[in-house]
C-alpha cells in the first residue's frame, strides 16, 4: 500500500472526498462507480468495471454462431433493435420496435410466424422464430431468427443456445 500522506475528514453524511490528484492518477472520472472492500481494519476503494454491456455480450455470442451456422439474427432490447448480424438488416438497427412485438414480449412466449412487423413501418418478409430473453423474471429483449424458408431445428437450436448462454452469464453478474 502506498502512503500518500493525505488526510481527509468524513462529513456528517459519512462522505469523504478522494483528492483530485489521486483521482487523476487512477483515471477515476466524476460519476464513476467504485467498489468498496473491507480488509481487517482498512477500507479499500476500487474502480468498478462491468465485464461487458448487454450489446457487447450478445455481439460476442452472435459472432461465434455466425462462424458455425450462418443465420440471420436480430437482437432487441425492450425498446429497439440493438443488433442485426446480416447487412440486409443493418438499416433497422436502433429502430424502435412495434406494438406487435411489444405484445409478443408481454406474452413472454417464443413463437414462429411469417412476416414480422418489427417496427411501425418495417415488415420483415419471410419466416421468423422469436425467443424472449428473460433473466430472473425480467424481460430483457429478444433473439429473432429470420429466414426466407421455414425455420429449421438447427436455427432454433442456435437461438436457444445463445439465449441459454446469455442467461448463464447475466444471472451471475
Amino acid at each position: 500500500m502506498v502512503n500518500t500522506g493525505l488526510v481527509r475528514k468524513i462529513d456528517e453524511l459519512g462522505r469523504i472526498v478522494i483528492p483530485k490528484e489521486i483521482r487523476r492518477n487512477l483515471a477515476i472520472k466524476d460519476g464513476e462507480e467504485m467498489e468498496i472492500y473491507i480488509d481487517e481494519n482498512s477500507i479499500i476503494l476500487k474502480k468498478f468495471q462491468r465485464l461487458l454491456t448487454f450489446k457487447e455480450l450478445v455481439c460476442d455470442y452472435v459472432n461465434i454462431f455466425n462462424r458455425l451456422l450462418p443465420i440471420s439474427l436480430l437482437i432487441t432490447d425492450r425498446e429497439s433493435v440493438i443488433l442485426a448480424n446480416k447487412n440486409e438488416y443493418k438499416d433497422i438497427e436502433h429502430t424502435k420496435i412495434s406494438a406487435t412485438l411489444c405484445k409478443i414480449y408481454d406474452e413472454r412466449k417464443e413463437g414462429i410466424g411469417l412476416n414480422l412487423n418489427i417496427s411501425e413501418n418495417i415488415v420483415i418478409k419471410g419466416y421468423y422464430y422469436i425467443k424472449p430473453i428473460i433473466i430472473n423474471t425480467d424481460l430483457i429483449g429478444s433473439i429473432i431468427c429470420v429466414s426466407d424458408k421455414e425455420i429449421d431445428k438447427q436455427e432454433k437450436l442456435a437461438v436457444n443456445l445463445i439465449d441459454a448462454l446469455l442467461k448463464i452469464r447475466l444471472e451471475t453478474d
